[in-house]
Order: C-alpha cells, then sequence, then structure tokens
C-alpha cells in the first residue's frame, strides 16, 4: 500500500487501463496532489504555478503513455496548445530532474510517480 493517499481517487480494481483512462487518471492525481481542479489548470492563465503543473502533467503523460503529442495537447488544453509546447513542457521537467542539488520538482515527481505505482497505473 503506498504511504499516499489521496482521498476521492478509485482504487486499482476501478481503474481499466485503457490508454484515454490513463492518461485521465494521471491528470486526476497531478491535480489532487497539487489541491487544484483541472480547470484552474487548465485555464489559459500563464501564472508560474498553473504552467508548472501543466508541464507536470506533460511530463507524465509523454513517459507513461502511447499519446502522442497532439493527443496530449487536446487532453490537457483542448484548444490554443500547440505540440511544440509538449516538447518545451516535457524538456524543462527533464532538466529539472537532471540538475544536481534538490529541485522541489524531483520530490513531485517521485511521489506522484509512487501514487500512481500504488494504483497500479505505473508498472
Amino acid at each position: 500500500m503506498s504511504p499516499y493517499v489521496i482521498p476521492g481517487l478509485p482504487q486499482k480494481k476501478e481503474i481499466l487501463m485503457g490508454s484515454k483512462l490513463k492518461a485521465e487518471v494521471i491528470i486526476e492525481v497531478v491535480c489532487l496532489y497539487f489541491k487544484v481542479s483541472r480547470s484552474w489548470v487548465i485555464d489559459n492563465r500563464q501564472d508560474d504555478e498553473r504552467v508548472h503543473i501543466r508541464q507536470v502533467i506533460m511530463y507524465l503523460l509523454r513517459k507513461n503513455t502511447s499519446m502522442n503529442l497532439i493527443e496530449i495537447a487536446l487532453l490537457i488544453r483542448k484548444e490554443h496548445m500547440h505540440h511544440s509546447t509538449i516538447i518545451n513542457g516535457v524538456k524543462v521537467i527533464t532538466g529539472k530532474l537532471q540538475a544536481k542539488g534538490r529541485h522541489p520538482c524531483k520530490k513531485h515527481i517521485a511521489e506522484i510517480n509512487d501514487i500512481l505505482k500504488g494504483k497500479d497505473i505505473l508498472q
């Protein structure tokens, strides 16, 4: 059992792992982890916190699903997002994870991955 329990998140047996549903669960876990709503994340505003959370979602979707860049863009924002935005978001998070020293992003990604592994979403 994962030490990270998020109220409202479906249990393992309730999650069927089609690619689209897997992506939806990843987005839900990230939103619950950061204590924000999905509508808050997909809002058009570009403040640092919102952009960071979007980039975390982009990174996790790219690394853990078979979705292509356009599918990810459509899932996150539906409109106004180009596939190059996804490429940049993944690069930004990858850079933070590879940076020397302690970056809060490393902790976020590790904890979110632990939650997803606990839900049998990641192998």
